[in-house]
This record gives structure tokens, C-alpha cells and sequence, in this order.
């Protein structure tokens, strides 16, 4: 059923996507796993979505332990047939009982990520433990998914209201973390970024919503505010995000959506070393609205989840 909803729904942004002119492939999909089973987050992965989001830092913890484990080692089909050859090409040495048991010896990436992957200066880097000359042997992607795409390649996105007391957990588990909304959260994520030696990609997520009960930062406080985040070391502001208010026709969003394009558009005019690249709105209910106005990053639940 989830690989059918992702088909229809990529469908329906090809159609979306061919009245303005766009090309889909811009836009990215983000599924919102929020109370999801680890069964039904591996279905939507291996749907070809590589985006998922959550919106609890607990919640997401276990998840992330969950998927680690999951993918720590890696087992092969037919692997009685496989000969210790088979590997040598990558220059990676392993036994007959290590063959004949179907697991090839554990991947030992840099950085920190999330369920044993990790996307390094824009390019996966992993290695294999193995004892050729060189001592061990770096795997290209092009020839890990000669392994018959062992590791899924995925990020962690936090699209949830996040506390500040939280910031610790959640940059140890996050590779994009969209709802930063207030300079004191994007100061304490730069801290604990720090700590591990992290540069942490954000959002800054925009009130465009005149609802209460919606977070972010004002739409006059923004560029003041990012104007100090761009100072923060250990962070990697990628663009913006807004969560329209809830209305009765999709259409009815297109206000809210285009006022966050037009800040988007505003600060990339500005001087700044690096362009926002991402426009992070629209969600099950808008996201063909959102895709009008601009959006290249879709957050959806519902649709993926349950059609």
C-alpha cells in the first residue's frame, strides 16, 4: 500500500509540476513517520524515499538505535554461493565462515549519522574493515551498491517543535533540523554541534500563520535574526520552512506559501556567502498549492502513510 501512495503521489507532482513548469525532480520528499512502525519506515525507504522525518526527539531516538542496529551488519542473498573473491575486488579480505555465515565484515563510517550511514562534503563516505595492503580499502558508492544496496542511504530531518533541552540529543540524531525557531535554539545547537564536531545543517522555520498555536520567527525579526545565525561556526543554514494554518481549500494556502517565497527570494538578493536552497512547505493536505508557490521540499504523512 505506501509504495502505491508514493506512486500516486509523485504522480500528482508530475501533473502539478507540468503546469508551472518545473521539473519534479526538485522537489523533495520528506515522509513524516511520526508514530509509523519500523516495518512501515523500511517499506517507504526502500520506496526510494531517502527523507524521513520526525517530530519528537524521543520518539526519533529509538527509531534511530532501532535502524543502527538494523543496518550494522550487512547480509547478502545466496550468500553459501559467494566466494571470498567475490570481495577481494573491493580489497576487502574475509573468511569462508565469515562468507558462509552471509555477513560481510561491519562498515566503519566517519562522522556522525544516522543508521550507519554517512554523506560527507556531499558524497558517501564509508569503509569497509579489511586487511589488503593499504590496511582498509574505501568502497565508492557506485561499488557499494554492487553489494545489491545493502545500506539504504537516508537522512534524519526534525520537523517538530524542538526544546531546548533537547538540542543535545537531537543534533547526535539529525541530519537536517528544520524547525529552528529562535536565535537562543540556533545558538545552542551551534554549542553542541560543537561538541562533537559536527557542522549542523538547519531550517529556519517562519510564523507565516496568524494561528496561535503555530512556532517560528516572525517574518520582521528574520533577517535580523539569520543575520546572526550566519556567524554560528558550527552551522549550515539551508533555507526556510513555514506549516501554513489550516484551511478549508488547499488553495486557500497559496498567501502563506508566498510570503515565505518572497523572503526566500529577499535573502538570497542579500550578499550572504552562501544561497538558501531549500523552501521546506507543504504537507498532505497543500502540498500541489505549495509546489505552485515555490516549494522544492514536501512533508508528508498521511499521503505516504495512508493513501
Amino acid at each position: 500500500m505506501i509504495k502505491d501512495n508514493i506512486r500516486k503521489v509523485k504522480e500528482r507532482i508530475e501533473k502539478t509540476c507540468l503546469k508551472i513548469g518545473c521539473n519534479p525532480s526538485s522537489i523533495n520528499i520528506v515522509a513524516i513517520s511520526k508514530g509509523r512502525a519500523i516495518e512501515e519506515i523500511k517499506e517507504v525507504i526502500e520506496a526510494g524515499i531517502t527523507n524521513i522525518g520526525e517530530n519528537r526527539v524521543q520518539e526519533a531516538s529509538i527509531k534511530h538505535s532501532k535502524f543502527s542496529v538494523l543496518y550494522s551488519s550487512a547480509k547478502i542473498k545466496n550468500f553459501g554461493k559467494t566466494s571470498p573473491k567475490f570481495y577481494m575486488k573491493f580489497g576487502v579480505t574475509v573468511q569462508r565462515s565469515e562468507v558462509n555465515q552471509g555477513v560481510i565484515p561491519a562498515p566503519v563510517f566517519t562522522g556522525v549519522n544516522s543508521a550507519g550511514i554517512q554523506r560527507g562534503h556531499g558524497r558517501m563516505d564509508a569503509r569497509f574493515h579489511g586487511h589488503d595492503k593499504n590496511g582498509r580499502r574505501e568502497l565508492p558508492e557506485a561499488e557499494l551498491l554492487q553489494f545489491g544496496g545493502l545500506f539504504p542511504v537516508f537522512k534524519w530531518h526534525m520537523v517538530g517543535h524542538l526544546q531546548i533541552n533537547k538540542v543535545k540529543n537531537a543534533v547526535r540524531i539529525f541530519d537536517l533540523i528544520q524547525s529552528v525557531d529562535s536565535l537562543c535554539l540556533a545558538q545552542e545547537i551551534d554549542k553542541q554541534a560543537k561538541k562533537i564536531d559536527k557542522i549542523q545543517d538547519i531550517l529556519i522555520e517562519i510564523k507565516t500563520s496568524p494561528e496561535e498555536t503555530k512556532f517560528g520567527l516572525n517574518l520582521d525579526k528574520a533577517l535580523e535574526a539569520i543575520k546572526e545565525i550566519d556567524k554560528l561556526k558550527n552551522i549550515n543554514l539551508k533555507g526556510l520552512m513555514t506549516i501554513a494554518p489550516i484551511v478549508c481549500e488547499p488553495d486557500n494556502s497559496r498567501p502563506y506559501f508566498r510570503m515565505l517565497k518572497e523572503l526566500f527570494d529577499r535573502i538570497n538578493r542579500q550578499n550572504r556567502l552562501n544561497r538558501l536552497n531549500i523552501l521546506s512547505m507543504g504537507m498532505t493536505d497543500d502540498y500541489e498549492a505549495a509546489i505552485g508557490e515555490g516549494s522544492n521540499m514536501l512533508r508528508l504523512g498521511r499521503a505516504i502513510f495512508e493513501g
